[in-house]
């Protein structure tokens, strides 16, 4: 057996020669692998992402409101628009013409949300379906990086809207109204039933104390 080995022993060392090599570039590119994903990872952890989209105000479900919103985790800066479809409200406003898309939007910080007017559906001809989007591409950036994305908002997806019950703001109005009237009922029923106090000493205590238990003994006497 040692015989076999040493006849065969540059033949063994060169298998494991080409072993270790091997193990060493499956090693090397494991570990490329992983840096890339950590550059990855780290980019996607200061990355903003900025977002738009319409919904219902809460207050009242015919006014549309649309929110340029940053969902990412890093700040987004120098926020641009360009309008490709253009949009006009009820009122024949153009969407173009809001001040912050010709001007831009400087500073939007993770989870910050721009909220505006869209329109007010009331009246609104939603017949006219191909008058119902706007296209817009969004431009920011973020330590220098620039990004993009486009949207497309399209208020056709509010057709026939409907809200089963009241605003849940209106009845919390409505639910303080009722308690203010409730402190201010409370506040006259105790003004008119005043409570006085009487601060006595001690002494004065004891000798009211001592003609009422006098009396008490009167009494008593009568009544026997």
């Amino acid at each position: 057996m040692i015989e076999l080995i040493n006849q065969y022993s540059s033949l063994i060392t060169l298998i494991f020669s080409l072993v270790v090599a091997l193990s060493t570039v499956i090693y090397s590119i494991l570990t490329g692998s992983l840096v890339r994903e950590t550059k990855i990872m780290r980019k996607s952890q200061t990355e903003p992402v900025i977002i738009a989209y319409i919904e219902p105000s809460l207050e009242w479900i015919n006014i549309i409101n649309i929110h340029i919103k940053n969902i990412g985790v890093g700040a987004a800066e120098n926020i641009t628009f360009k309008v490709l479809k253009d949009y006009t409200d009820t009122k024949g406003r153009k969407f173009s013409e809001n001040q912050y898309i010709k001007n831009g939007i400087k500073f939007l910080p993770p989870q910050g949300d721009y909220c505006s007017l869209f329109d007010n559906v009331v009246g609104k001809d939603f017949s006219k379906s191909n008058e119902m989007s706007l296209s817009i591409i969004v431009y920011y950036q973020n330590r220098k990086i620039k990004y993009q994305r486009g949207f497309i908002i399209d208020l056709n997806q509010y057709t026939g809207l409907l809200r089963i019950g009241g605003s849940p703001i209106h009845e919390i109005e409505r639910s303080l109204e009722r308690i203010e009237k409730g402190i201010d009922k409370m506040t006259r029923v105790i003004s008119s039933n005043r409570i006085s106090v009487k601060v006595i000493s001690e002494e004065q205590a004891r000798k009211e104390e001592e003609q009422l238990m006098a009396e008490m003994e009167k009494e008593n006497i009568k009544t026997e």
